[in-house]
């Protein structure tokens, strides 16, 4: 790991890339070696949103109206969010690298 930049300018920069990637506070303030609670006190005095779940990143996706159906019937039925089902299903297709491409055969190549 690198070693933290030093200036409050440096760190808000470092901050709002970091808020932008998805990270959380505590993955933001371990990568500036701050407190948690100091990370989360400077992006609200200069309006950066944190998001609040660590190790998680939002991806948009704009899939087929048959698509869409089959992911919320699922989650309807499993009583879930459909956010909540295609986490689901993305992590059960790309468990890892080797098997995803499996899975996925030429849509997984260029």
């Amino acid at each position: 790991m690198r070693s933290p930049p030093v200036g409050r300018r440096q760190k808000l920069r470092v901050i709002v890339s970091m808020a932008e990637d998805g990270h959380s506070a505590s993955e933001i303030a371990e990568a500036l070696q701050m407190k948690r609670r100091a990370v989360c006190a400077l992006a609200a005095r200069n309006g950066i949103v944190i998001g609040r779940r660590g190790g998680t990143r939002r991806v948009g996706a704009y899939v087929p109206r048959v698509t869409f159906g089959v992911v919320d019937k699922l989650a309807t039925d499993a009583g879930i969010s459909r956010s909540a089902m295609i986490g689901r299903i993305v992590k059960a297709v790309c468990g890892n690298v080797a098997a995803a491409k499996r899975f996925l055969g030429k849509q997984a190549r260029r």
